[in-house]
C-alpha cells in the first residue's frame, strides 16, 4: 500500500518531536511531574446516619494540579442495605494539590460498592480521568488501585502496672546543734545540743506508675540530751525529733540507669536549745516546713538496686508562740545513698544513709523577762536505714493505654505483644501525609 508523500513526511516529523521530547518527559518522570497518582490510605469516619459514612480520598501527585470529582459521574453499584436508598454527596467537588502535592477529596457515602471518576488537569499535556471501584463499609475502605503506605518509626508507651511498696525499719540516727547567741546581759556561753539515737523508726509508702514515682515517709527517734548545754544541765532529759516527707519523681531519662527529678516537701520537727540569761537552759520545740526538689539516679542489675541523690530546700522563716522567737532557716541540702536486693517476688531489704544539714539564724523576745536574745546556728542530722519493704503490681485492664487495633488494619499497623513492665517499645505505625 503506498503512501502520500504528505503522510511520510508527517510521520517522520512527528517521529523527530517524540525523540526530541523523550529527555525532557523521562527528567520530568523522575521528578514525580508526569502526572501519576500516589494513592494513600482512605479515611473513614462516621457521619451520624446510621449506614453512611464520610469517606476521605487521599493522594499525592504534582503539586497544583487540579482535582475534580463531578457529583453525576458517582455511581452507587451495590448497596449493603437494600432498604436504604441515600444519595452520595461529594462534600468537596473541586481541590487542588498542596505544595508537597497532597490532595484529599472528602464524601458522604452509603456503605456498599461504588464507582467513582477522579478527573486530574496537571501540567503534563492534556487531562487524564482515573475510574476508581470503591467498597464503603462502616470501618474502612477499599480500592481497586495500588495504595502506598509509609511507615515510620515512633516510640509508643504501652500499659505499665501501678506498683505499690509499704516499707518499716529501724533507723538509727545522730542530732547534733551549735548555737551561736548575742544575749543580753552579755557573756553567755555558745550552746551546743548533740545526742545519738539507737531506735527511731521510719515507715514509708510509694507508688510507681507510668515515669512518675510518688512517696511519702515518717521518721521518729527519742534522743537523749547530753548532760550539759553551755555549762548548764537541761531541764529536759531526751527530746523528740521527728521528720516527715511528701513528694513527687517523674523520670526524665534512661531505662536502666533512670535520672529522676521532682518537688518535695519536707517537715522537720526538733528543739532549739535555748538561753534565758539566768542559768538555764530551755529546749524550744520548733516545727519546720520546707519546700525542695529532689534530683536522684537509680540504676537495677539482676536483684540489686543503686540509688543516690540529693535534695535542695529554700531558704524560709517560721514563728513559734513560745515567748516571741522567729526562725529564719537558710538554705539546707540532704544527701542519700542506698542499695536493695530483692529476695523474693515481693519483698526486698534495703540500707540507706543519709545526712541533713542547714544553717539558720533566731530572734527571741521576752518582754516579761527583758530578753532579747539574737544568734544563729546549724544543725545536721546523720541516719542510717535499715528496712524491709514489700511491693504488689495491680495489673492495667486489658488493652491499657495503648491505641485501638482494628482487625482491619494493615499488618505494618499491628503492635507487637508487649510484657507487663511497660518499658516503651517501638512499633512501626503508617504515617498520615501532610499537606
Amino acid at each position: 500500500m503506498q503512501r502520500s508523500p504528505w503522510t511520510l513526511i508527517r510521520n517522520i516529523a512527528a517521529a523527530a518531536a517524540v525523540a526530541a521530547l523523550a529527555p525532557a518527559v523521562s527528567a520530568q518522570g523522575a521528578r514525580g511531574l508526569d502526572g501519576s497518582v500516589e494513592w494513600r490510605e482512605p479515611k473513614v469516619r462516621p457521619s451520624g446516619a446510621v449506614g453512611v459514612s464520610v469517606v476521605e480520598l487521599v493522594g499525592r501527585t504534582e503539586p497544583g494540579t487540579e482535582i475534580e470529582i463531578d457529583p453525576a459521574g458517582v455511581v452507587l453499584v451495590q448497596k449493603n442495605d437494600e432498604k436504604r436508598d441515600v444519595p452520595p454527596k461529594v462534600l468537596r467537588r473541586r481541590t487542588v494539590a498542596g505544595k508537597k502535592g497532597v490532595f484529599r477529596l472528602p464524601m458522604e457515602l452509603q456503605h456498599g460498592l461504588y464507582q467513582v471518576p477522579v478527573r486530574f488537569i496537571g501540567q503534563w499535556d492534556g487531562e487524564r480521568t482515573v475510574l476508581l471501584s470503591m467498597r464503603v463499609d462502616k470501618d474502612a475502605v477499599s480500592l481497586n488501585v495500588k495504595i502506598k503506605r509509609t511507615a515510620k518509626i515512633v516510640r509508643v508507651f504501652t500499659s505499665r502496672p501501678r506498683v505499690f511498696s509499704l516499707g518499716l525499719g529501724f533507723e538509727p540516727m545522730s542530732f547534733r546543734q551549735s548555737l551561736r547567741q548575742s544575749l543580753e546581759p552579755p557573756g553567755q556561753p555558745d550552746l551546743e545540743l548533740s545526742g545519738t539515737a539507737m531506735l527511731g523508726l521510719r515507715a514509708e509508702a510509694d507508688l510507681k506508675h507510668h515515669r512518675w514515682w510518688w512517696y511519702t515517709s515518717a521518721g521518729y527517734a527519742r534522743v537523749p540530751t547530753p548532760p550539759s548545754i553551755g555549762g548548764v544541765k537541761p531541764a529536759d532529759s531526751a527530746f523528740a525529733a521527728q521528720s516527715y516527707a511528701i513528694g513527687g519523681r517523674y523520670r526524665a531519662l534512661g531505662d536502666v540507669h533512670q535520672l529522676w527529678v521532682g518537688p518535695r516537701v519536707s517537715g522537720e520537727f526538733y528543739p532549739l536549745a535555748g538561753s534565758d540569761g539566768f542559768a538555764s537552759v530551755h529546749l524550744i520545740d520548733l516545727k519546720v516546713f520546707r519546700i525542695g526538689l529532689e534530683f536522684a539516679h537509680a540504676f537495677s542489675f539482676a536483684a540489686w538496686e543503686f540509688n543516690s541523690g540529693f535534695v535542695y530546700h529554700a531558704p524560709f522563716s517560721v514563728s513559734v508562740p513560745v515567748g516571741e522567737l522567729t526562725y529564719k532557716g537558710g538554705s539546707d541540702l540532704e544527701f542519700y545513698a542506698g542499695v536493695g536486693w530483692r529476695f523474693n517476688a515481693g519483698w526486698s531489704v534495703r540500707a540507706v544513709a543519709s545526712h541533713w544539714m542547714s544553717a539558720f539564724d533566731y530572734e527571741y523576745y521576752d518582754s516579761a523577762a527583758a530578753i532579747a536574745n539574737v544568734g544563729g546556728g546549724r544543725v545536721s542530722e546523720s541516719r542510717f536505714l535499715l528496712q524491709a519493704r514489700y511491693s504488689f503490681a495491680q495489673k492495667p485492664a486489658r488493652g491499657g493505654n495503648q491505641r485501638a487495633m482494628k482487625n482491619d488494619d494493615p499488618p505494618e499497623s499491628r503492635m507487637p505483644p508487649v510484657s507487663l513492665a511497660g518499658d516503651p517499645i517501638k512499633s512501626v505505625v503508617p504515617e498520615t501525609p501532610t499537606e
